[in-house]
């Protein structure tokens, strides 16, 4: 949690001294604010991205002896945060790639 909470949220929080941030956003839904680069506009999509990485890594170490790594957690949220962006895009109508130049 400490790598992902300092990767996309503002503010640097010691987790390991203090959880309680992350207690409000996983179980009150209280979010901090997002970092600027940060590109969902959603936290709920970095909490939900990052749960479902941990259990994903969780489970590939239990079933295929995968090492449980901060790294692979953290490529798979960020995976995972853009792929929910590029459907947010889609949703809003807004072209996930920039539209072909054309001139006549």
């Amino acid at each position: 949690w400490q790598s992902v909470w300092n990767l996309f949220f503002e503010g640097t929080v010691d987790l390991s001294q203090n959880a309680l941030p992350v207690k409000q956003a996983v179980f009150a839904l209280h979010f901090p604010p997002l970092q600027s680069s940060t590109t969902t506009r959603y936290a709920s999509v970095v909490i939900g991205s990052t749960i479902q990485s941990l259990w994903r890594a969780h489970w590939s170490f239990v079933f295929d002896s995968r090492p449980f790594t901060v790294s692979t957690i953290l490529a798979q949220t960020r995976l995972l945060i853009n792929a929910a962006t590029e459907e947010d895009f889609v949703l809003r109508g807004i072209p996930h790639c920039p539209l072909p130049f054309l001139s006549l």
